[in-house]
């Protein structure tokens, strides 16, 4: 078995745990633990590969194809996961519809193996998450209870970036190489994703969907949910506001 392998192994089941104790400090401390296991990966391999030789411009790419429902909520995870995580994607949506059939990110090897571990896992409790806390009250027409599952996953997923960034950004300084700062370093690393994505696709246009009416409660809730204790990290105080309705993913 590989390390990634492994690694990858180690995340996921941190982050099932975090899943079935969610909403209680034991769920904040095994979601922690698994963004804090990523950043050591990417840190040993980002050292390990170095700036030198063929490596040092060497940028990977993989594809998720969307299934089910809430494909472009699942596809939106994953932009704002390679987003904080130096990398880029681009968003392919079904033709005439909302639904999104797949996205392509580019990132440094070491960059895309943290961002491909956590949105599979996070993904599924991004979905079932909603499911369990967003339930048809009596009356409730199916379009009332889609619009709060919506809701709770935008907030769910803010909030999870968000603790990532602050796990990322207290790590910064440990990507530093070859006299480089580590600030440095991962500018680059955004850089070199930036320009083989739009190598492969040089017509690009920003996605300008609207999110659509939301539900304050049912974002509160998921933001709530994406929320971990302060484990000695600078925590991440509140929830974000709410996004105005053409926020984009």
């Amino acid at each position: 078995m590989t390390d990634t392998e492994t690694i990858r192994q180690r995340v996921e089941k941190l982050l099932r745990q975090a899943a079935d104790r969610e909403g209680t400090p034991e769920g904040a401390t095994f979601r922690d633990k698994a963004f804090e296991l990523m950043a050591r990966y990417s840190i040993e391999q980002s050292q390990l590969r170095g700036d030198t030789g063929a490596d040092s411009h060497r940028v990977g790419e993989f594809t998720v194809h969307h299934r089910g429902s809430y494909s472009d909520l699942q596809s939106r995870l994953l932009t704002h996961l390679a987003s904080v995580l130096h990398c880029r994607a681009v968003v392919f949506r079904s033709p005439g519809r909302s639904t999104v059939d797949r996205t392509v990110v580019f990132g440094r090897r070491h960059h895309l193996d943290r961002v491909e571990v956590l949105h599979t896992a996070l993904s599924l409790h991004l979905v079932s998450g909603a499911t369990a806390a967003v339930t048809t009250a009596p009356g409730d027409g199916g379009h009332a209870t889609r619009r709060r599952r919506r809701s709770w996953m935008l907030g769910f997923i803010a909030s999870v970036t968000e603790r990532l960034r602050t796990v990322e950004d207290s790590h910064t300084g440990d990507f530093a190489r070859d006299g480089r700062p580590g600030e440095v370093v991962l500018l680059d690393d955004a850089a070199l994703a930036d320009r083989a994505m739009r190598d492969r696709f040089p017509f690009l246009r920003r996605d300008r969907r609207r999110i659509g009416a939301l539900d304050p409660d049912s974002y509160r809730e998921g933001v709530a949910a994406g929320e971990r204790t302060d484990l000695g990290q600078a925590r991440v105080a509140g929830a974000r506001a709410l996004p105005g309705p053409g926020g984009a993913g």
